[in-house]
């Protein structure tokens, strides 16, 4: 496994919350801001951190409030607004600098694309990649997976029952791949989806939501779609309906991958990802 010295600093996002930003690589190269899932963290894009890429590109990568080490406001109210995310991602483009940064989104990180694009637009952008996500949850609920019991899931994740509420994280984490994850994976992922507080996970299923097809109907940068064709949790009708909505979007199905390609197949999600940056940099 390779190793780049990384730095990490505090950027503050909307209503000055304290988000934990962490970049890797070259400031001169082209830049790629990864936003990770609902309940998860940072450290989940280690596979990527951790390769060649950061000798070609800066890569950059942050908690979102309420999440790893960002602070987590205990007002639920600072989690709802679709204006807030996007001020938190603008406030990390504007503090580091970043030129027409890449945006990698995985699964709830599509969210906050679609409140970016509704706030700022795509003129500030280099391109976006979405990996098994959408850009609204209105637009995602009917694409959800009809055969698992998701309102039970969503249950027992805000559940003050501790024993249930440990038993729906973890079948959460293990329904979320295709195949299980190595030991040092499964644990580094029940850590960071447990420290999530309850109220911020609520907050996630409760947050304001807008259509976004008009936004995505009008983008020209570049836009990758990855759907794992496994994914539990997400049919491949979700890209189905952004490729529709995008028509000149590029879209690299994972036939043996769940819910998260990046991790699951790491050799071809760099091919692609390595692809989609020379896409953007035409």
């Amino acid at each position: 496994m390779l190793s780049f010295p990384c730095s990490t600093r505090e950027v503050l996002g909307a209503d000055h919350v304290k988000l934990f930003v962490e970049e890797c690589g070259p400031q001169d190269k082209p830049s790629i801001l990864f936003i990770h899932g609902a309940f998860q963290a940072s450290l989940c894009w280690n596979t990527q951190f951790q390769s060649e890429l950061a000798k070609q590109y800066r890569l950059v990568r942050f908690d979102l409030r309420g999440h790893g080490r960002s602070e987590k406001p205990v007002d639920p109210n600072a989690y709802l607004r679709s204006e807030i995310f996007a001020e938190d991602v603008h406030a990390i483009i504007t503090a580091l600098h970043l030129e027409h940064p890449a945006l990698v989104a995985w699964s709830f990180g599509g969210f906050l694309v679609g409140d970016f694009l509704r706030q700022y637009g795509q003129h500030a952008l280099g391109g976006i990649m979405f990996i098994d996500s959408m850009t609204s949850l209105q637009e995602m609920i009917p694409c959800a997976n009809p055969s698992k019991d998701l309102a039970a899931l969503m249950a027992g994740l805000v559940s003050r029952d501790s024993i249930e509420n440990t038993h729906a994280v973890k079948t959460f984490i293990q329904d979320m791949f295709a195949k299980p994850l190595t030991p040092t994976d499964y644990y580094l992922f029940l850590g960071f989806n447990t420290d999530v507080p309850l109220h911020v996970r609520q907050a996630a299923f409760e947050r304001e939501t807008h259509a976004t097809a008009a936004l995505l109907e009008s983008l020209t940068i570049p836009v990758w779609i990855l759907q794992g064709l496994q994914d539990n949790y997400l049919l491949p009708t979700a890209a189905d309906w952004l490729e529709g909505h995008i028509a000149h979007a590029v879209r690299s199905n994972y036939p043996e991958c769940g819910h998260f390609p990046a991790l699951e197949a790491p050799e071809r999600f760099e091919q692609d990802l390595r692809a989609f940056m020379d896409a953007c940099q035409r």
